[in-house]
């Protein structure tokens, strides 16, 4: 058993290191004219995180041609998986390009979720195109729905601004009917719509996270449960003993193990398992902690 779960256990995990970035070149791309470019300058980002989208920055262009572009790809195909359209060009604007701005602003949004629509608005740009878009992680850190981002020039003492603002949609679980208060919530009582969520984000749960949970006030149809709005039970205690469900696409298999910390349902919690690895997963219900 002990060697089947050390097979499980390093499959698990070199899934997880090599998983690889995932970037589009669409019809057409607008950039600024500059001197010279780096893959972040001309990429939509459809999955990664916001060093490997800061790690772009690093990867040079020496001509705006589907073929360097997916020569430099190549180069790279360790870290980072392309798609090109067929119908893929590149136009270069005189002045700073504005859809070079969004298309830079939504990569960032983009590793914080995924599977989220951004509709971004431009309500201020200097448009010069001595002007950088230094974009960074840090202009995203803590914002809910506007940016405002100072523009500098690489070559003279000019500056400028990139400000606007932007919404947040989501698939999400919504309740379908009217629920009383300390009722909890079944699987028929939820249904998945398109919602915004810029201001609440990181208050949504799955409905994984929601099914068996007490809510703590009488909720209409149509409504979206955030954290505050259930009860919270403790489902796990420290140095208890649970059953850890480990998934990976159609792998999975059940260990045990001991939790690091208390956990309520729904919560991530850390717990040691019997080859003393330390694995993060979702408390799914008494005892048992599930992680994909």
């Amino acid at each position: 058993m002990k060697t089947k779960i050390a097979v499980f256990f390093s499959f698990f995990f070199t899934q997880l290191v090599f998983a690889k970035m995932e970037i589009a070149l669409v019809d057409e791309v607008e950039v600024t004219k500059k001197e010279s470019y780096s893959l972040f300058d001309i990429v939509y980002l459809k999955k990664g995180t916001a060093l490997e989208l800061e790690s772009l920055k690093k990867i040079k262009i020496l001509d705006l041609t589907k073929s360097e572009i997916i020569n430099v790809v190549r180069d790279n195909k360790d870290k980072i998986q392309l798609k090109v359209n067929d119908d893929f060009k590149i136009k270069t604007t005189k002045n700073l390009s504005r859809e070079e701005g969004i298309r830079k602003v939504k990569n960032y949004l983009l590793t914080q979720c995924d599977e989220c629509i951004f509709d971004i608005q431009v309500t201020q740009l200097t448009e010069n195109s001595m002007l950088d878009f230094s974009l960074s992680e840090s202009a995203f850190q803590g914002s809910r729905g506007s940016f405002m981002i100072p523009l500098k020039s690489t070559t003279s003492k000019l500056t400028g601004w990139f400000v606007g603002t932007w919404k947040t949609f989501k698939k999400v679980p919504v309740l379908n009917k009217w629920v009383a208060q300390k009722s909890r919530v079944m699987a028929e009582d939820l249904k998945e719509e398109l919602k915004e969520v810029t201001f609440f984000m990181d208050k949504i749960l799955s409905k994984e996270e929601l099914l068996g949970k007490q809510v703590n006030r009488a909720l209409s149809a149509g409504s979206i449960i955030t954290r505050e709005m259930i009860v919270h039970e403790a489902a796990v205690r420290k140095g208890d003993a649970v059953k850890l469900i480990l998934k990976n696409g159609e792998i999975e298999i059940e260990v045990q193990g001991f939790a690091e910390s208390d956990g309520q349902y729904g919560e991530k919690i850390k717990i040691k398992t019997g080859l003393n690895k330390i694995i993060t997963g979702i408390v799914s219900e008494k005892g048992q902690v599930v992680s994909e």
